[in-house]
């Protein structure tokens, strides 16, 4: 009970130290700003309720890389290219541009703002981010998140605030020209922008132009078979040696037998056909010597060319109103090169063709098989002397202008 006591006395006497010096005033010149440094967590991610990566302009200078879409497709929240250049396959609108697929939930859910508006987007709600001038870029915000409560389902995937610049003293230009060690894939990036103007009225431009060359299956061995160098003869397709096939006389459709025409080649295509209307030149099909290695005559990496002019102005009005306003013309060029089209007697399934059994080049016809015995057939060959080009050719066009300021009713 004693000890009890005892304690409590000090602990009441140190207490009642503590609020006597509490309540002595310090001199003023020992109070000091304290300030933490050292942490490594952004003070954005600790002010709002979802995660966003900031990256200024000179974060983006040091990637070294030239387009937004180049620079942002680096970031590792960031998914596999919707419409990949080397994806030559694809050939829509869409192919040659610079999509983010955030976390592979597609490109068309992810939205793009340039200064807090949505940027223009394609017919199918793509956003191609090589229309921003790299060099006109403050700094980006990208919302690693999906914010559709706030702006919709295009913005499923997150959100990139692209950031330009307010102002711009003077100009500033840049080049690159490189390409690779076997001699392809040449890239040139060119690029000048200007601007001038003050807290009243600013304006500047940027003019950008990118060029991507061609990069073929061919040159490499990892990529001139479909299925890898340790697997030439799999995934082949059709060949082009001549392929006939019996007309069936009840429905028109395929039936009997399926005939290959002799040759001096393989899946290379390389070699010499046998004269075509002697049946005795005809073969069973062979699945790898009649057939063709498509993947020999594809663009590995399709070539693309980009030009882009871009301006924003801003101009002080009475009131303390704001005009500014922004436009943005590019214009996309690109092209796909395929292995040719295998033609095919049954290509159009309701207007079939035949070789008819009156042709002087049908093996089985009248003047082979003789009047009167002869019969139609079916053909196919892969035409592999006109290869398939896929030409595409993009114009974009964005126009704003805002007005902002404060007033009273």
């Amino acid at each position: 009970m004693y000890q009890r006591t005892k304690i409590a006395v000090a602990v009441t006497m140190a207490l009642g130290a503590m609020s006597a010096f509490a309540q002595t005033p310090a001199p003023a010149e020992s109070m000091q700003r304290v300030e933490v440094t050292g942490s490594r967590i952004r003070a954005i991610d600790l002010e709002t309720a979802q995660p966003v990566q900031v990256m200024n302009a000179e974060q983006i200078q040091k990637t070294g890389l030239v387009t937004l879409g180049d620079i942002i497709n680096n970031l590792s929240s960031v998914g596999s290219p919707a419409f990949s250049k080397t994806a030559v396959l694809t050939s829509n609108r869409e192919q040659g541009g610079e999509y983010i697929n955030m976390r592979n939930l597609g490109a068309n859910r992810m939205l793009v703002l340039v200064n807090g508006k949505r940027w223009t987007t394609t017919v199918g709600g793509y956003t191609d981010m090589s229309t921003v001038p790299s060099s006109m870029i403050e700094r980006l915000e990208i919302l690693k998140d999906g914010a559709s409560s706030i702006y919709g389902s295009d913005a499923i995937a997150g959100v990139v605030n692209i950031i330009l610049k307010k102002t711009m003293q003077g100009g500033a230009a840049s080049a690159y020209v490189g390409q690779n060690d076997s001699g392809d894939a040449k890239s040139e990036d060119y690029s000048v922008s200007y601007g001038a103007g003050d807290d009243k009225a600013s304006l500047m431009f940027g003019l950008s132009h990118t060029k991507r060359g061609v990069i073929w299956a061919r040159d490499r061995e990892i990529t001139k078979y479909s299925n890898g160098p340790d697997h030439k003869t799999d995934g082949l397709g059709g060949g082009p040696w001549g392929r006939i096939r019996q007309v069936n006389p009840l429905n028109g459709g395929a039936t009997g037998f399926e005939r290959t025409l002799n040759h001096t080649g393989s899946y290379d295509g390389v070699g010499v056909g046998a004269v075509s209307r002697n049946p005795a030149n005809y073969h069973t099909p062979n699945p790898v010597d009649d057939a063709y290695n498509t993947a020999q005559d594809m663009a590995f990496a399709s070539p693309t060319q980009l030009t882009t002019l871009f301006t924003k102005g801003a101009i002080s009005l009475p009131h303390d109103i704001q005009f500014t306003t922004t436009a943005m013309f590019s214009s996309r060029g690109s092209h796909a090169t395929l292995a040719g089209y295998p033609a095919s007697a049954t290509m159009q399934p309701k207007n079939p063709v035949y070789i008819d059994k009156d042709s002087y080049y049908n093996p089985y016809g009248n003047q082979v098989a003789g009047a009167g015995v002869g019969q139609d057939l079916f053909f196919a060959r892969r035409t592999i002397e006109v290869p398939r080009v896929t030409e595409n050719e993009n114009r974009t066009l964005h126009l704003d202008a805002t007005l902002e300021g404060n007033f009273e009713l």
